[in-house]
């Protein structure tokens, strides 16, 4: 994708105006199919909500656009619920081909700021990780579990099948998607680490039984 459209001021407007039927203690999904952080108004939108119906917003970074500590402190003194975090790898060569586009020093960089900043916050949202599972990343997930845990005390990880879309050509699924040994030998790695990690493999995949 070389160019987005920004969501306008009205538009986001006309989209708050349904927070308040959503279910409290549930998501209302500023973003998830794509980058919120592009938007150079984000922060400003999200202060644009009643503070009390923040506690109800949650969206989706892949920390690949440089960010400042003014920036997160920003974001996490923010009041919403909860913020997921999309890490595939922390490490050349499989971030670089997963994360196209992205730059392993900047994600770096954003990662330690992102730590200390939710030190530093008095009442920060929840953590969560989403991970892809794929053939270049899948070995390296059981360790990326354990140390985004402690490094950021997320809640929740998600470990899942990317889902197919028309922009993810066909010959890198071929190459890259998991079969059933991959997701056996992933779930037996993960072992007591479960089930504040969560498996979702690609639709029958695995009997529903082997990954609940």
């Amino acid at each position: 994708i070389n160019r987005t459209q920004l969501m306008t001021p009205e538009t986001f407007g006309r989209m708050t105006e349904l927070l308040p039927f959503t279910q409290e203690g549930g998501f209302f999904w500023l973003s998830c199919g794509h980058e919120a952080t592009l938007h150079p108004r984000l922060l400003d939108y999200i202060a644009s909500i009643k503070p009390a119906l923040r506690k109800r917003v949650a969206f989706t970074t892949n920390l690949a656009k440089p960010m400042n500590e003014e920036y997160l402190d920003r974001l996490l003194n923010s009041g919403i619920l909860r913020l997921n975090l999309s890490i595939d790898s922390i490490q050349d060569p499989a971030f670089s081909k997963l994360r196209k586009g992205g730059r392993l020093r900047i994600f770096q960089a954003n990662l330690e700021r992102l730590a200390a900043a939710l030190i530093r916050a008095p009442q920060p949202p929840d953590v969560a990780v989403f991970s892809m599972a794929f053939k270049s990343n899948y070995t390296e997930l059981p360790e990326l579990v354990k140390w985004v845990r402690e490094k950021l005390q997320v809640s929740h990880h998600f470990i899942r099948h990317p889902y197919i879309l028309p922009h993810i050509p066909a010959d890198f699924l071929a190459e890259e998607e998991l079969d059933y040994e991959d997701w056996a030998w992933l779930k037996e790695k993960l072992g007591s680490q479960q089930p504040a990690v969560m498996l979702r493999p690609k639709p029958l995949a695995l009997p529903q039984e082997t990954i609940d």
